[in-house]
């Protein structure tokens, strides 16, 4: 409902700290994008003891103020110049006039803010995905596994990507799902009730894209879309995203002659790279202009390092394997790794690419690299762990299970396991006594 139409005149906030909409500025509807404004209003007030906004009363100033701008602001915080830029960029993005271009959720904005608020200090881990405290991955010592969620029948997972703080978004057989960390909610995102959407890609905490089958790519949040971009023409269909929308990201199409890669930089985009009788299943950015891509080349599995700014691809020798199902990596680490069936798996790091395999011969339907470096896969009713050896150890198992394991989220000390019927498993790692 407007406002104005429910409060009439009256307008009920502090000066520089509503939302235009809600002084009846703008036109524009009440929704969280009107708290998201307010609260980048306080998170500026916080840092430096000024306001955000400042100006006539009923007025909406032209530029946001930024961090070093400020006289208050820490000597910690200020001599960090790229951890404030970036906090001015979100609170420019969280505070814009436009209601339609705002931030929509303030939970999104905290999630993004905080790790840069973080001190860094010599061999920190990434942002964690939970803001729960817990040992680290690599000095547990035991295992406890539970069922987050059972399986349901009717609705297969065909694309699903983690935010930043324990929610998945995924494009089921039965429409889009929300998982809100205790349960599955079916949910319409405003903007592309109407569109198939072929794939659901990751761009931040609690940002997705959208490839819908119309050839439209569209940036949201559980709020609705935030933005439309059209994809490279040439009629192929698009089929996966990985990246940044705002520094480099890949985007995959399929057509009759195969596949082709598509680079997005500085928001254009570039010459695709045809993969000819390739078709990708996934692919993964190991470091800052470098991704893994795996699937499948005739008969025989395929995986490749792909150089998007030098136009070029390095194969990698895989003998022996069918197909490659799934990739991660962790570009921080410079570690990636990617799965096939039949148990094989591509490990790449600072020491080059090597084969390596799980005994069993299990099809490896999922990939995750840790905050840590470490290494996690997964099939149907089964997950393994990578020793610093380069061994694989199964850390879960349920052989009632039949359904594969489409996608695994790592933490420091968690595993989230998610199964292609919308199970979802999650193991902790706990210390021993030392």
């Amino acid at each position: 409902m407007c406002l104005r139409a429910t409060l009439g005149a009256w307008v009920i906030g502090t000066p520089g700290y509503v939302a235009p909409e809600h002084a009846g500025l703008v036109p524009g509807v009440a929704g969280t994008w009107t708290d998201v404004f307010s609260f980048a209003a306080l998170i500026y007030f916080m840092l430096t003891g000024e306001h955000l906004h400042t100006g006539a009363p009923g007025r909406i100033a032209e530029k946001t103020k930024t961090l070093r701008e400020s006289k208050g602001l820490s000597a910690e915080l200020r001599a960090r110049e790229g951890a404030c830029r970036s906090i001015d960029q979100l609170l420019a993005w969280a505070s814009s006039p436009k209601p339609e271009t705002r931030l929509a959720e303030p939970l999104a904005l905290a999630a993004m803010i905080g790790p840069h608020l973080r001190v860094p200090t010599h061999g920190e881990p990434a942002p964690r995905l939970s803001a729960l405290p817990g040992p680290a991955v690599r000095g547990a010592s035991s295992w406890s596994w539970s069922w987050l969620h059972q399986p349901e029948e009717g609705s297969i997972v065909r694309s699903v990507a983690w935010d930043g703080y324990g929610r998945a978004l995924a494009s089921t057989s039965g429409g889009l799902r929300l998982w809100d960390g205790t349960l599955w909610h079916p949910t319409s995102i405003a903007g592309v009730e109407d569109r198939e959407v072929v794939f659901v890609g990751r761009i931040g905490a609690g940002r997705w894209l959208l490839g819908c089958d119309d050839g439209v790519l569209a940036v949201c949040t559980v709020g609705g879309v935030t933005a439309r971009m059209r994809g490279p023409g040439g009629g192929h269909r698009h089929q996966l995203w990985n990246g940044d929308l705002d520094d480099i990201g890949v985007l995959v199409s399929t057509g009759p002659e195969g596949a082709a890669l598509h680079a997005l930089v500085g928001k254009r985009w570039l010459k695709p790279l045809p993969l000819p009788d390739v078709n990708v299943s996934s692919i993964a950015r190991t470091d800052d202009a470098t991704w893994l891509v795996a699937g499948r080349r005739g008969k025989g599995g395929y995986v490749a390092v792909y150089h998007p700014l030098s136009w070029s691809i390095d194969p990698i020798p895989t003998p022996g394997t069918s197909s490659f199902l799934a990739t991660d990596a962790q570009p921080s680490r410079h570690v990636g790794v990617a799965t096939a069936l039949g148990g094989s798996v591509v490990w790449r790091d600072a020491m080059g690419a090597r084969n390596e395999k799980i005994e069993g011969g299990h099809d490896l339907s999922a990939a995750a690299i840790d905050p840590l470096g470490g290494g996690w896969v997964a099939g149907a009713g089964r997950i393994w762990s990578r020793e610093p050896s380069g061994t694989w150890r199964r850390m879960w198992k349920d052989k009632t299970r039949a359904m594969p394991i489409v996608s695994l989220a790592c933490d420091v000390d968690r595993v989230f396991a998610l199964f292609a019927d919308g199970g979802i498993v999650a193991g902790r790692g706990e210390l021993g006594d030392e």
